[in-house]
């Protein structure tokens, strides 16, 4: 958790609040998070909007997958590192299904939010699956002027399930 100012909510629901205190964490922010080469599981977001949490096998795992009768999920992972051009050719991946009759899309920004900020890969996700278990990695190169530390945006589209994205080099 980063320092700063926080409330606590106690209740049966978000719409149903009981009690709310006041918390200040205090102390040194954490470190960026490391794509490249790495692993950053979609369930570890710091910000969700229009998503909801599935299992990602019937045996283990949680994913993120846009809330039923919604069409897209917005996610914001603070403090990524995506390498620079010096590590050599980059790669971003997702691992994710689908499960819908249309194919679908994890799309990914950087330097800003969607819209606004860079739009350094958009991985398509195809149908033909064995449905919403049946795992695929999907790739591209991230461009040359995404580099260093940013948050990282990424915007689900269609019936796409998202269990983690990583990054690497070609």
């Amino acid at each position: 958790m980063d320092p700063g100012p926080y409330e606590i909510l106690i209740g049966h629901s978000a719409e149903a609040v009981a009690l709310a205190a006041p918390l200040t964490v205090t102390g040194p922010a954490l470190p960026a998070r490391t794509l490249l080469c790495g692993r950053l599981e979609a369930v570890d977001f710091d910000e969700c909007e229009g998503g909801t949490l599935i299992d990602a096998t019937r045996e283990k795992g949680e994913a993120v997958t846009p809330a039923t009768g919604d069409i897209r999920c917005a996610l914001r992972y603070g403090s990524v590192d995506l390498g620079s051009p010096a590590d050599g050719p980059r790669v971003i991946t997702a691992e994710a299904s689908c499960a819908t009759e249309e194919d679908a899309t994890v799309e990914i920004y950087a330097c800003g939010a969607p819209g606004a900020g860079t739009l350094p890969a958009a991985l398509r996700v195809t149908t033909g699956t064995d449905g919403r278990y049946d795992w695929r990695t999907v790739s591209t190169r991230m461009p040359e002027e995404v580099t260093v530390v940013h948050d990282l945006h990424l915007v689900l589209r269609g019936g796409v399930h998202l269990a983690a994205i990583a990054g690497g080099t070609w």
